[in-house]
C-alpha cells in the first residue's frame, strides 16, 4: 500500500497544487467534523478509536508515526472532550483522538 506521498516525486506541478489542496480542505473537514463531535456517548469515541487499527496495519514509517503524534495532539486542541468530570468518558474521548488522525492520515 502506497500513501500518497511516497509518490509525490513523479507528480508534476499542477497535480501537486490541486493535491494540496485536496488534502488542506479534508484536514479542514476534519478539523470541524472533530469540533462537532459529542463524546458523551462511549460508543462513538470507541468506534472512532479503531481507526487507530487500520492505520497500524499499514505499518507507518517513523516519520508518519511522528506525524500521526502531531495529529494526535491538534485534534486533542481542537475536540471538546466531556468535562462533566467523568473520567470514563474522557478516557474514551482521548481514546478517540489517536484514531481521527489515523484515519486523517489514511484518507
Amino acid at each position: 500500500m502506497f500513501m500518497s506521498w511516497q509518490v509525490w516525486k513523479n507528480v508534476t506541478l499542477p497535480r501537486k497544487i490541486l493535491f494540496a489542496t485536496c488534502s488542506l480542505l479534508l484536514a479542514g473537514t476534519f478539523l470541524v467534523g472533530a469540533r462537532a463531535l459529542d463524546f458523551t456517548v462511549p460508543y462513538l469515541p470507541l468506534a472512532i478509536a479503531g481507526g487507530f487499527v487500520f492505520y497500524l496495519r499499514t505499518s507507518p514509517k517513523r516519520t508518519e508515526t511522528l506525524f500521526w503524534l502531531l495529529l494526535s495532539v491538534l485534534f486533542g486542541l481542537a475536540v471538546n472532550l466531556p468535562q462533566k468530570g467523568d473520567w470514563i468518558l474522557l478516557g474514551y474521548a482521548v481514546l478517540a483522538l489517536p484514531g481521527l488522525a489515523g484515519i486523517l492520515l489514511l484518507a
